[in-house]
């Protein structure tokens, strides 16, 4: 499964800040609070705000 979604970020001096993605429908449903790490090629995040019934998803990611 895969797709596209468009959102909002905003990030802060000290590198944390939060990723909200918009729905198909045009709804805000997904937040995330994110960090950076290793020199601002890393990325922390974890979901803080979700759909009804959503699980708890974390993750990080890297650049190449």
């Amino acid at each position: 499964m895969g797709g596209t979604l468009t959102g909002t970020y905003s990030l802060n001096p000290d590198g944390s800040g939060t990723i909200t993605l918009i729905d198909p429908s045009g709804n805000p449903n997904q937040t995330f609070a994110i960090v950076s790490t290793h020199g601002a090629s890393g990325l922390l995040l974890v979901l803080t705000s979700g759909p009804p019934g959503s699980t708890v998803s974390s993750g990080t990611a890297r650049l190449q």
